[in-house]
């Protein structure tokens, strides 16, 4: 692993552990967001399931605020940093927390795996905004092609401004 992208991990990694243990559980969503740029650049799976772990525990703690969820977390979360910059160790750590984040109830498991598949395919558009194919950004996440595009193609409208706008800076790019 690239010496980059393990201080970045670990950086982000040591902060979601300090927002867990302080209970400020919407400060990760942008730390999940933050990792998308090494993705984008490095295109390696570790970034992109840092991403999804903080993403899925945003989700989860911000609907549903658990506490004992949040010290596990945690935990798991200091242990994955322990691991850096061991490739093999660290996706052996970031799986059980992603085990933990499946487990934590079995009526939740369902909601749980939609978080995930949710988080992926927004990964998935995030790295295809930053410059990514769409087919490598789907290897990476391990997810379909036709799941990025469909979400790319709902969330591109809505955040692409209005056509005036899209056709003025089209002009203006090939100008």
């Amino acid at each position: 692993m690239r010496r980059e992208i393990v201080a970045d991990i670990r950086e982000v990694l040591d902060n979601a552990v300090l927002l867990l243990q302080a209970g400020d559980y919407e400060a990760l969503k942008p730390l999940s967001d933050h990792t998308i740029h090494n993705a984008s650049i490095f295109q390696d799976k570790p970034s992109i399931r840092t991403g999804v772990i903080l993403y899925a525990t945003y989700k989860m703690l911000t609907r549903e605020p658990d506490q004992e969820f949040a010290v596990e977390m945690a935990v798991l979360l200091r242990k994955t940093a322990n691991t850096l910059p061991a490739d093999k160790a660290f996706l052996a750590a970031s799986a059980k927390a992603l085990r933990r984040i499946t487990d934590n109830d079995a009526r939740a498991k369902l909601f749980i795996e939609e978080v995930l598949e949710q988080a992926a395919r927004k990964k998935g558009s995030k790295l295809f905004r930053h410059g990514v194919s769409m087919a490598r950004a789907a290897e990476l996440l391990g997810i379909t092609l036709y799941d990025i595009q469909g979400y790319v193609g709902a969330t591109s409208t809505e955040q692409g401004g209005s056509i005036k706008n899209r056709i003025y800076l089209t002009r203006r790019l090939f100008s």
